[in-house]
């Protein structure tokens, strides 16, 4: 398993490198589309943007397009952004797994606030920039490994007057190192150019790589996030690093990362979650100690439906009532329910030892890594992060 998994890596990472290579030539910092580079979630924003490699989160679609394949239940999320200027972006995302896959939508728009300026007769106040983006992804889940593409629109308006579209893809991959370690490499915005009346601009193709790994999983929760985006256009690498701590409900942040620009320094920020909804806030330095905040909400749901439907499954197959279409399932659960490794006088439970996660306990339980999400399901008001499980806690089977 370990030779696949580095050779598929190596693959992804061969292809990444020919991909990265600029269809056109341009000088640095001529791409247009930077509605695309604005951060989709207040917590992807605190952590410095390093989220290439961020598994079951819905806002992580808009820089690797496969973890959409590791989305445990359905993900929704909408954020809200004021900056230090009069500009404001809104971002509403929703995401759903699909058995072995994920499937996913995004929708963000950008209004750069009014701009005033004299046109030789008068003074006139004007939109800067207003942007409108469109993105829709799917992640097909090969073994440990998923892979995942998106298709993206843009329509940019300079001054209310001109007007331009593209269309742009990503593509990327997500797969587990070990059992604390998960690696991410995408490509982004490979698609046509903004063409204006008099003059066409490059999208912010962007290579990126990363790493995100889980630390401290017995005592406080921690995620380390690492990330290495090459901005294609601008000849540059900006790497981009986070840390995440979790204790009960809340969740503190702060991020880092290089860029040129407003954004370069340093973010914090901090999420509460209460059952299936998360509320988080980013606080980003700019330039003069000013600040860009955003807001953002997001909720999980549609688990119980499916978790009803897998429990009601297995019961009518006991019963000899099972559905045709829910036979395959009760069979996995039934047929390898023999070989649990628990205890006689633990029944319906699993303790959680070091190294494992929701696919290795489902492997070993149900000899299906797939019902990891089944798993989830029943057990998520008790998990604070499934990429995170915490050695000696106990899990419910369903």
């Amino acid at each position: 398993m370990r030779k696949t998994q580095t050779s598929a890596l190596l693959l992804a990472l061969t292809v990444l490198a020919f991909l990265s290579v600029p269809a056109f030539p341009s000088g640095a910092g001529t791409s247009a589309g930077l509605a695309l580079l604005e951060a989709p979630s207040a917590r992807a924003a605190a952590l410095g943007e390093a989220f290439s490699a961020t598994p079951n989160d819905i806002s992580a679609l808009s820089y690797n397009p496969a973890s959409l394949g590791t989305l445990q239940q359905s993900n929704a999320s909408f954020l809200y952004q004021k900056g230090s200027v009069d500009d404001a972006y809104a971002h509403v995302m929703i995401g759903k797994p699909v058995q072995k896959s994920g499937m996913g939508l995004s929708f963000g728009y950008y209004n750069s606030g009014a701009v005033t300026f004299f046109d030789g007769t008068q003074q006139r106040s004007l939109i800067g920039e207003k942007d409108f983006t469109l993105a829709a992804g799917y992640a097909h889940g090969l073994g440990p490994i998923s892979v995942g593409v998106s298709g993206k629109y843009l329509s940019t308006e300079l001054l209310e007057t001109d007007k331009a579209t593209a269309w742009a893809a990503d593509l990327g991959m997500q797969m587990p190192i070990n059992s604390k370690v998960r690696a991410g490499i995408a490509i982004q915005n490979v698609g046509s150019q903004v063409s204006f009346p008099d003059v066409s601009v490059p999208l912010p193709r962007i290579a990126r790589a990363g790493l995100n790994i889980a630390l401290f999983q017995n005592k406080l929760p921690t995620l380390l996030l690492l990330d290495a985006p090459y901005f294609i256009q601008d000849k540059q690498l900006r790497p981009a690093a986070g840390v995440e701590v979790r204790t009960g409900p809340l969740a503190l942040r702060a991020g880092y990362r290089t860029q040129s620009g407003l954004d370069e320094g340093l973010s914090l920020g901090m999420g509460l979650g209460v059952n299936s909804f998360s509320l988080d806030y980013a606080f980003g330095l700019v330039q003069n100690a000013n600040g860009r905040q955003r807001v953002s909400v997001s909720m999980r749901f549609g688990g119980e439906q499916n978790q009803n439907s897998s429990v009601r499954s297995i019961e009518a197959r006991k019963s000899g009532e099972t559905k045709t279409t829910d036979t395959n399932l009760a069979l996995a659960i039934d047929e390898t329910s023999m070989a649990s490794p628990i205890k006689p006088n633990q029944p319906g439970s699993y303790v959680i030892e070091h190294g494992d996660t929701l696919s290795k306990i489902a492997q070993k339980i149900y000899g299906d890594a797939t019902m990891s999400k089944l798993l989830y399901e029943v057990n998520k008001k008790t998990i604070s992060d499934p990429a995170a499980l915490t050695t000696g806690q106990r899990l419910v089977l369903p």
